[in-house]
């Protein structure tokens, strides 16, 4: 017993993973105080901005983070071959950007017209354009050095960037500039997370491969391959629904109620931003075929425990939703304090979808591609029936109910008749 406890002790994996888990709570509760200090000391007008403009990169950054992600994931073969692929890697994206530059002057240009189609300053226009770009790049990095089992490096590199933004919201709580000081270092954040990376990538000695050649092919192969493009629709979809409800409600509502319905939404997915390192888990655990036969005691185990802390926390929200409101935001805020409840319904409900979601991806399914056709049906409803805040939130969770039915069903003929999935 001695011995398998200081083989895990000794285990990079173990200890990796135990400080990449440590590390995403931390980055999560640094980044819930990032909105509570944004939001109480900038007003909602000037919140909305922050909320839009995280949601627009949610919604964007999706194509890059699967594409590189599953490079990695599967370049990343044993010893000499793996640390070559991520090098190669690197130097067929650089040529890319490089023979494509010329596409900065229209990028540039566009940005002028940002605010007119999403509603966001001039200011937050171009943090968002600055800043997509730089997670594109920095996409690349961060997944390396994941894929190369650089776990602790990389959550260092993370709570770093995390640390920036903060500082943020905080000078503004000092009174020390304002807008202009969180959106300067919001992209000095992302700047910063690039720039490690980068350091930290090259650091690592990168041994000669001679099959350069065939794994260049092997690069574009991947890219196109079927799973990349199910899973990055799939998560296309499940990221819409995390988002498109902010993008929305900023277009069309005034900034005032677009602030306060971006602190409604913060407190719906509470259960799920402090759950995601286990979310993350639970795409290994259904990604592993010797746990297979287990898969069906988790996936209901799970939904028991999902559905309790759903239960508890809109007792929680119920019952003290001024404290909560006072706690992360001001009395600028107290019109969601009557909407807390259902917020606490829609967050069960969209980590219950994820959960589900990941299930299936994992199994490179088809049946991931739920949410991506459902997803059309919520926009529609969103621009149909949402004239109002109470409406919107009515259709979150009128939309979510309908996905978690759907994905219910879809798992229970899964695991049924395994084939059919």
């Amino acid at each position: 017993m001695k011995k398998q406890l200081k083989y895990l002790a000794e285990n990079k994996f173990v200890q990796g993973g135990f400080f990449l888990t440590a590390s995403n709570f931390l980055v999560g509760f640094l980044n819930y105080l990032f909105n509570s200090l944004s939001g109480k000391f900038l007003g909602p007008e000037k919140y909305s901005e922050i909320v839009a403009v995280f949601a627009y990169l949610w919604v964007l950054t999706v194509p890059s983070q699967v594409i590189t992600t599953d490079l990695i994931r599967r370049l990343g073969t044993k010893g000499k071959e793996r640390l070559a692929t991520a090098k190669i890697w690197e130097q067929w994206f650089i040529k890319k950007i490089r023979h494509w530059w010329w596409l900065l002057i229209p990028y540039v240009l566009f940005i002028f017209f940002l605010p007119t189609l999403t509603n966001l300053s001039l200011l937050f226009s171009f943090v968002l354009s600055i800043t997509f770009l730089l997670s594109f790049v920095g996409v690349f990095y961060t997944s390396s050095l994941l894929g190369l089992h650089l776990f602790i490096t990389y959550s260092l590199i993370l709570i770093f960037s995390t640390l920036i933004k903060l500082i943020g919201p905080i000078l503004v709580s000092f009174h020390i500039g304002g807008l202009t000081t969180i959106a300067i270092l919001l992209v000095l954040s992302s700047a910063v997370l690039i720039l490690l990376g980068k350091i930290a990538f090259n650091r690592i000695l990168i041994p000669d491969f001679s099959n350069k050649k065939n794994l260049e092919k092997r690069i574009i192969h991947y890219v196109f391959n079927k799973n990349i493009i199910v899973t990055g629709l799939s998560l296309v979809g499940i990221t819409l629904l995390n988002n498109l409800d902010i993008i929305f409600v900023k277009k069309m509502f005034a900034p005032n109620l677009a602030g306060i319905y971006g602190s409604w939404s913060l407190f719906g997915k509470i259960i799920f931003y402090i759950l995601s390192p286990i979310l993350g888990l639970s795409y290994i655990f259904f990604s592993a075929k010797e746990q297979q036969k287990n898969h069906s005691k988790v996936i209901t185990f799970s939904l028991i425990l999902l559905s309790v802390l759903g239960l508890i926390l809109y007792v929680i929200y119920l019952m003290f939703g001024k404290f909560l409101v006072l706690l992360m935001f001001n009395e600028n805020y107290f019109q969601i304090i009557r909407y807390l409840p259902q917020a606490a319904i829609f967050g069960i409900f969209y980590t219950i979808i994820t959960f589900l979601n990941n299930f299936f991806i994992s199994k490179n399914s088809r049946l991931s591609l739920i949410i991506t056709v459902l997803i059309f049906f919520y926009a529609g409803g969103l621009f149909l029936f949402g004239q109002s805040m109470e409406l919107v939130i009515i259709v979150n969770i009128a939309f979510s109910f309908v996905c978690v039915f759907v994905y219910l069903a879809a798992t229970i003929k899964s695991n049924l008749d395994p084939k059919s999935s």
